[in-house]
């Protein structure tokens, strides 16, 4: 018995959901049961479910007030049990006129028919009175003999031991509770770790249904069933919801903010779409994270490339972060005033690398247009630089970029010495146009260039020009073909003349 409670706090009411006013409640009202002819099954079932509900409140509930009123389920569970206890408390309650006796739907009770067929063979499911050798209640349909599976005898549901054999049906019938409230009490744990589809499954296959003896342990796992699956309905709708969220804030690239909501779905009743969700924002989240960390450290060093290469995949996974922006913007400004000044100075090449610097998602209108200026006098000035021969072509080369960079003095002196060396008649057919360009004397290709092959059935007329093939192998390949095509001895019909 609970000596003392917390003031304004009655644990029968919000933890045992007990309604009747009596302190402390009596063991029928206890286990909330009506008062009577009780199958011990249902004794078992009660104290089990009132047990649970104990269990819920362990986290944050008094310790001490929790004990005791495990205590009181247990000895209630043992007074119903015990045929002597039970007798006497009965006794008792009929002494305060407390009615004792279950009541069915025409408020007859169990033990209330003094006479006739309501007292001969009573329904354990309804309460009502059948005639003594109804096998099935007139009234339910439950049946009102169960086989000995001993001897095969037939026997009232009430009997606790067989009238042929003496087996042990009572013992029978708590293992069968036992079984079921096992089954109810796994159902729990997962139920407690959010495995509700599990839960739900298991508490379903338990077996008793239409079984009088197990009504009330079968009833409370069928209950179960539906309230988990109800609970199951209202975490998919929350998950729903969750989903909806979370769409909105990766869409909106606050992807920090997801984890809080998918925390709002307990892990095993997540969806395949909020994890997939979570998980995409969790990595987005840590990207920008990282690029960020990245940012501050090119930032410090002033290296323009890393610092803006950074800036271009933060903002494509965060275009709304205008801090981040401010300094991408800073950077490109800093760049674009660099390239400006190399332009002045006619540094065409150098102002490229510089403009090629900013990423495209990062260059405007203004930006685009400096780079195709800049292009077009770098084009024109590598042209000019690099023409083996002067001809009109080149000329015009010469003549545009003046055009285009009016102040460029070099390029005017390059124009100038173009039209000094073009000769105005050729004195040699085959040679009518001037040098312009020295050769350079490395490759273009970064390496040096080898022949592979030279002439070898060639007959040298002299020792000086056997050593010029020698010293420069590969380079008379066309005058040979050439001279060989002339007097018809050549394998090609082209004619290359």
């Amino acid at each position: 018995m609970i000596s003392k409670t917390p003031v304004g706090f009655d644990p029968y009411r919000m933890w045992l959901e007990i309604k009747t006013p009596r302190r402390p409640p009596n063991p029928y009202e206890l286990l909330m049961i009506e008062p009577g002819e009780v199958p011990p099954s249902e004794v078992e079932a009660a104290a089990a479910r009132q047990r649970r509900s104990l269990s819920r409140f362990r986290s944050n509930g008094d310790a001490n007030l929790l004990q005791s009123l495990g205590n009181e389920i247990d000895r209630a569970r043992e007074t119903l049990l015990n045929r002597d206890s039970k007798a006497q408390l009965d006794s008792t309650l009929r002494a305060e006129g407390v009615p004792v006796g279950r009541t069915n739907g025409n408020g007859h009770g169990r033990a209330s028919h003094p006479s006739g067929p309501s007292s001969a063979n009573a329904c354990l499911s309804c309460g009502a009175g059948n005639e003594e050798f109804s096998k099935f209640c007139a009234s339910c349909g439950s049946p009102l003999f169960r086989r000995c599976p001993q001897c095969e005898k037939e026997n009232t549901l009430s009997v606790r031991f067989c009238v042929g054999c003496g087996h042990n049906l009572a013992a029978l019938d708590a293992d069968r509770v036992q079984r079921i409230q096992e089954a109810i009490e796994q159902g729990w744990k997962l139920h407690d770790a959010f495995e509700l589809t599990k839960a739900i499954a298991f508490v379903r296959a338990v077996e008793g249904a239409g079984d009088p003896l197990l009504k009330s342990p079968y009833s409370e796992a069928m209950r179960l069933a539906e309230q988990w699956t109800s609970e199951l309905e209202q975490w998919k709708a929350r998950d729903g919801v969750a989903v909806q969220r979370s769409a909105m804030l990766i869409e909106t690239h606050r992807y920090a903010e997801v984890a809080a909501v998918a925390d709002e779905i307990p892990e095993p009743l997540r969806s395949a779409e909020l994890k997939r969700l979570a998980a995409d924002a969790a990595g987005k989240a840590q990207v920008t994270n990282a690029l960020m960390k990245e940012i501050r450290e090119a930032v410090a060093k002033d290296d323009a490339l890393d610092i803006l290469s950074r800036i271009e995949n933060f903002l494509a996974l965060h275009p709304t972060n205008d801090r981040v922006r401010a300094i991408g913007d800073q950077v490109r400004e800093k760049i674009i005033r660099k390239a400006k000044r190399r332009l002045a100075k006619h540094a065409y090449d150098e102002a490229l690398e510089k403009l090629w610097l900013i990423p495209p998602s990062m260059q405007d209108e203004s930006v685009a247009k400096l780079i195709e200026s800049a292009t077009e006098l770098a084009h024109l000035e590598r042209a000019i630089r690099r023409a083996a021969v002067v001809d009109d072509n080149l000329i015009a080369l010469g003549e545009k970029l003046c055009k285009l960079a009016p102040d460029n003095e070099h390029a005017k002196q390059m124009l100038e010495r173009m039209n000094r060396r073009r000769p105005k008649r050729p004195s040699d057919s085959r040679l009518h146009l001037r040098d312009w360009a020295t050769p350079p004397e490395a490759s273009p290709f970064g390496c040096e260039v080898v022949w592979l092959a030279a002439p070898t059935a060639f007959a040298a007329q002299s020792q000086v020009s056997l050593e010029t093939l020698h010293a420069h192998p590969g380079r008379f390949f066309v005058a040979i073909g050439l001279a060989l095509q002339g007097v018809k001895k050549t394998a090609t019909a082209i004619n290359l003349l």
